[in-house]
């Protein structure tokens, strides 16, 4: 982990170094909002500036719980990415997730790293073992 403005942990593998900032976002089961990620301009500027200064490659780590469907979705991607083709908004950029169309499109993208977790198969991997 990291204790620093715009990274919250370094990851390496290989010879390829890391800063990775994670956001999550939550949907509570009776939460009517439409599903989208969010990700603030000034969020990403903080995060290339910090790999900058340790000569690491910048990822977004985008998690986003659905508690009323029991899933949690996980998107890894560049800043450069997200400022190329995600929507402009008030505050940064926006890729709605709403319809499955939508989710379909940025899953399909080469550079996006997903991965889908239900909830069964989270309790089963964090139960004790003997």
């Amino acid at each position: 982990m990291v204790d620093h403005v715009g990274a919250d942990l370094i990851a390496q593998k290989g010879k390829n170094r890391y800063a990775v900032s994670v956001k999550t976002r939550r949907y509570p089961p009776q939460s009517t909002e439409n599903r989208a990620l969010d990700i603030q301009a000034t969020h990403l500027d903080l995060l290339d500036g910090f790999a900058r200064r340790f000569d690491l490659q910048s990822i977004v780590a985008q998690v986003q719980c659905v508690n009323k469907e029991g899933l949690m979705h996980v998107f890894l991607m560049t800043p450069d990415l997200v400022r190329r083709r995600f929507r402009k908004a008030k505050d940064g950029f926006r890729w709605n997730i709403n319809k499955q169309r939508d989710l379909d499109a940025l899953k399909s993208i080469k550079t996006v790293s997903y991965a889908l977790f239900r909830e069964e198969e989270l309790r089963v991997a964090l139960e004790p073992t003997e």
